[in-house]
């Protein structure tokens, strides 16, 4: 009996698997796997030009490699709602030891970023100052 529900549980993680690929190959977006998690990631765009090549006014919500995915330098982090939450951190390895600054923004709030960091903005997103 256990045989069988393992092997539905794991028949139901590969269909979740495919249709996450799916909807990332349409939308132009890339799934990561950490820790046998899959979680959507923002593909890399430049602060001003989306996948398409028009103009952007901002960087939506996501994770951003500093260097890579955006360049880096000094970013306004603007709340959609009431709030939003960002992370700044040294590496990608989610320990709290390499968070160098995060929190609840209510509004605004302006940060600097350098190469290799990692930048993680949730319900709100990012205009680069010049």
């Amino acid at each position: 009996m256990e045989d069988g529900i393992k092997g539905k549980k794991a028949y139901g993680k590969i269909i979740i698997i495919i249709v996450l690929v799916a909807i990332s190959y349409s939308t132009g977006a890339y799934v990561g796997f950490r820790n046998g998690t899959a979680k959507a990631q923002a593909q890399a765009v430049s602060p001003k030009q989306n996948i398409n090549g028009s103009t952007l006014s901002s960087i939506p919500q996501g994770e951003y490699r500093i260097g890579k995915d955006i360049s880096a330098g000094e970013y306004k982090i603007i709340s959609d709602d009431k709030s939003c939450y960002f992370k700044l951190s040294k590496d990608s390895s989610g320990n709290k030891n390499s968070i160098i600054d995060n929190g609840a923004v209510y509004g605004q709030k302006y940060i600097t970023t350098q190469d290799s960091q990692y930048l993680e903005i949730h319900f709100g997103h990012l205009e680069k100052v010049n």
